[in-house]
């Protein structure tokens, strides 16, 4: 927008710019420069955006430059007018006679001394408007005073006596003076009307621009909020339904936990159940077992007595033996005597007695043979009998201590159960209080949101308050100088007219016109200003709340994707805990199934342990009976005892059954194993995603920081680092300013502040 104070910025000291605008002037182009070294790496797009300003600066330039030309020449053609003014005036005030010399002396003086006084002016004041560039309030007041000079100059030369005509040259020269300074302030004032015109134009369609861009930022951010509200409404609606999720997890975690109680006292009732059961088997077994040493101790007694009868038995047969080889010697003897004597009937008799001799002994030896063998067969049997029973006695034994490690190794397993059980409740009331927890911070995070949606409505509504506030409050202002403009105007005309007979030199009048009408301008071009400075702000207000309203709906897609893994995370823990609940109710159903199948198994051994008694104290008396060959031979026919044991023993289907159960536990334990294996992973796929969570509203944070840093006042921020890069003192309070325009991170900002510090501590200590 055209300002009439940059072109009319020259001063009567030849431009009147101050040294800070030229060496801004003189340093754009090596902006422009640098800006052009740069553009070397940018697209095709920017660099045809970079010549489109390029050439609109250019063409602004050139209107200011065309500007200062003709203010330069209208302050020429005012300079040589007032030149003319101030030569007629002195030569006349030499050629009059000395009465009215002091006032035309201090005319004189006023005229000579308003250049300089203008001079000096637009020295210390470099950007104020001096001469050329008065508004037209100067302009017109410059033109009624002119009018006046010319009415006060007719008047004073009427009343001037007949000898006044050598004054009559100067009297010319100042009116051709007086009429040339009003037309250049007429054309100066038809220039200040045309571009206040054009600037109040142009103000008007910004200001149209900016308020139906406000009004389509507006539309949008209705639309905006519409679609937080209806997002607010959905997740309001979501956390209900996790609510009400939670409450029927709560209800089946309190249905599972009475359950596990159910159980834990049902299996302390059935353990203490079969504890009293196995009393009266254990007494019964030790009772066996007492019997079964009993019976093994006669069985031992009586082996012990019949090895003696042998033994005594074998010691005579030896005596026998010894006695018919004593008597068979002797007869051999006699024979041999016979023979050498001669064989004689005594002789024969004697050869067939010791013959028949031969054959008793013979069979006598054959008979203890015999005896030896069916000695060594009792034996055999005797000591079969008594490993068969140390061996009953031992299989017994064993198979109780088996069942006692067997219950204590159940025992055991139960209670690992029962603390697996209860450390896998504990890690699931674990993580339904870590969900409790993310949807108690996703309650806080929607509240938050609408919090900020609703300050984001009443953000709006006060800049649309603040937008129409300031039209009208520029309406008003612009409506009350235009007013006091016209009234001031009509007060000068009238009283030029009323005050015309009044005297007044030309000089001081052209000189003292531009003071009031310098301060309106001043004033209109405040209100310019302020009014500029209004819109920018409420254009940079409009852009930050675009930004925000991207921020908001930003994290509203963050928050979404975050909910949705949540819920997944949520449906695959509900998933798995399902799982673990039906495989527990199987593993309780196989137990109770275990358990039915002990009480039968011990129903049927209390029914078959009276058969079981009498056949193991039939076995002994069956081995004390005095061995005979048909016995022997009865025995090698029917089948020994222990395989009858085997065959139709209880107890051996007993330790059947225990072991299958034993590999039941074993798949059970496995399973279960599996199943922790499965919970670890997930609780470690937990953490990988809440790290990843973490993760993403770090970035969150980082974009919201970066957002909100394309939105700073780069002119702000420009003075900042000015006024830091020329400044000693206070660099701490202007880098934490630079933080705050660039959305430094705590930890940047942390590190900046400790630089700031000891920086400033060492330039102390210098």
């Amino acid at each position: 927008m055209f300002k009439f104070k940059d072109w009319a910025g020259g001063g009567s000291g030849g431009g009147g710019r101050s040294r800070s605008q030229q060496s801004a002037q003189d340093s754009s182009p090596a902006g422009e420069a640098s800006d052009g070294s740069q553009a070397s790496s940018l697209s095709r797009d920017q660099l045809l955006q970079r010549l489109h300003t390029l050439s609109e600066k250019n063409e602004r330039f050139e209107l200011r430059f065309r500007d200062v030309v003709a203010a330069y020449k209208s302050l020429l053609k005012e300079k040589q007018a007032l030149e003319l003014t101030v030569s007629a005036l002195t030569g006349s005030g030499e050629a009059e006679t000395p009465q009215p010399a002091p006032a035309q002396a201090t005319a004189s003086s006023g005229t000579t001394a308003s250049p300089s006084g203008d001079e000096a002016d637009g020295e210390a004041t470099q950007d104020k408007p001096t001469g050329a560039d008065s508004t037209p309030e100067d302009a017109g007041k410059s033109a009624e005073e002119s009018e006046a000079g010319d009415i006060a100059a007719t008047s004073a030369s009427e009343e001037q006596p007949p000898d006044a005509g050598a004054s009559a040259s100067a009297l010319t020269s100042l009116k051709q003076a007086i009429q040339t300074l009003t037309q250049e302030k007429a054309t100066i004032m038809e220039r200040f009307q045309q571009d206040k015109r054009i600037s109040a134009e142009n103000h008007r369609r910004e200001l149209e621009q900016l308020h139906t861009k406000f009004e389509n930022a507006l539309a949008q951010e209705q639309e905006k909020t519409q679609e937080l509200n209806d997002k607010c409404s959905r997740l309001e609606k979501q956390v209900e339904s996790l609510t009400q999720q939670l409450s029927i997890a709560h209800q089946s975690n309190d249905e599972k936990d009475a359950k596990i109680k159910d159980l834990r006292e049902a299996h302390a009732a059935e353990v203490a159940r079969l504890r009293e059961e196995l009393v009266p088997v254990d007494t019964d077994v030790q009772k066996r077992l007492l019997d079964l040493n009993d019976k093994l101790q006669t069985a031992r007694d009586a082996e012990i007595e019949a090895i003696t009868k042998l033994n005594d038995e074998a010691a005579r047969n030896r005596e026998r033996e010894l006695a018919l080889e004593q008597e068979l010697s002797r007869l051999k003897a006699r024979a041999a005597s016979a023979e050498y004597r001669g064989e004689s009937k005594a002789m024969l008799k004697l050869k067939a007695e010791l013959v028949a001799q031969q054959k008793e002994v013979e069979r006598w030896k054959e008979a203890a043979e015999a005896a030896q063998q069916g000695k060594d067969q009792a034996l055999l049997a005797a000591q079969q009998q008594i490993q068969e029973a140390q061996q009953r006695a031992e299989f017994t034994v064993q198979q109780q201590q088996h069942s006692m490690q067997l219950d204590s190794r159940e025992k055991d397993l139960q209670e690992k159960r029962i603390v697996e059980l209860s450390n896998m409740i504990s890690r699931y009331e674990h993580s339904r209080l870590e969900d409790q927890k993310k949807i108690d911070a996703l309650r806080d995070e929607t509240s938050d949101y609408k919090d900020q949606v609703f300050a984001l409505r009443e953000r709006v509504k006060e800049l649309q308050d603040a937008l129409d506030e300031d039209d009208k409050i520029v309406i008003a202002k612009l409506q009350d100088t235009i007013s006091r403009l016209k009234s001031r105007l009509h007060h000068a005309l009238s009283a030029n007219h009323a005050d015309g007979a009044e005297e007044e030199p030309e000089g001081d009048g052209v000189v003292r016109q531009p003071s009031w009408l310098r301060e309106d301008t001043d004033d209109e071009d405040a209100m310019t200003q302020a009014d500029s400075d209004i819109t920018a702000d409420l254009q940079a207000n409009l852009d930050a709340a675009r930004q925000e309203a991207m921020a908001y709906y930003k994290k509203a897609k963050v928050r979404e994707q975050l909910e949705s893994e949540i819920s997944r995370l949520k449906s695959e823990h509900r998933k798995a805990v399902e799982e673990l609940h039906v495989k527990q109710q199987r593993t309780r159903q196989r137990q109770m199934a275990l358990l039915a199948d002990k009480d039968a198994e011990i129903s049927r051994l209390r029914g078959s342990s009276s058969g079981v008694a009498t056949l193991t104290v039939q076995s002994p008396s069956s081995s004390s009976t005095p061995p005979s060959p048909s016995k022997t031979t009865g025995d090698a026919q029917r089948p020994a005892p222990r395989d009858v044991l085997r065959t139709g023993d209880p107890l051996l289907h007993i330790n059947n059954l225990e072991a299958d159960h034993m590999n039941q536990r074993e798949v059970a334990r496995q399973r279960e194993r599996e199943l922790t294996g499965k919970c670890i992973q997930l609780e470690e796929a937990n953490a990988s995603l809440q790290t990843k969570l973490n993760l993403l509203q770090e970035e969150v944070r980082r974009f919201e920081r970066n957002s909100r840093r394309e939105g700073a006042n780069l002119e702000y921020l420009k003075n900042i680092v000015y006024k830091y890069m020329i400044t000693d003192m206070g660099r701490d309070r202007m880098a934490k300013a630079i933080a705050a325009v660039l959305q430094f991170s705590p930890e940047e900002e942390r590190r900046v502040m400790a630089a700031c510090s000891s920086t400033q501590q060492s330039s102390w200590l210098w």
